[in-house]
């Protein structure tokens, strides 16, 4: 993965992130409407056997 530096701050991070917003968002997301906890639980699982180290 490939490893970037935020500005000048020196804080180095994962090119690559996922938003989380959406996995407890009620109001815009829906969630419990048609995802629960299971389906958020199996993408954070999905995305960390995938490499994703930045949400």
């Amino acid at each position: 993965m490939q490893i970037i530096t935020l500005g000048t701050t020196g804080i180095q991070v994962p090119a690559l992130g996922i938003g989380t917003w959406a996995w407890g968002d009620t109001l815009f997301w829906g969630y419990g409407k048609d995802f629960g906890a299971a389906d958020v639980k199996a993408a954070f699982e999905a995305a960390v056997a995938s490499g994703v180290k930045f949400f």
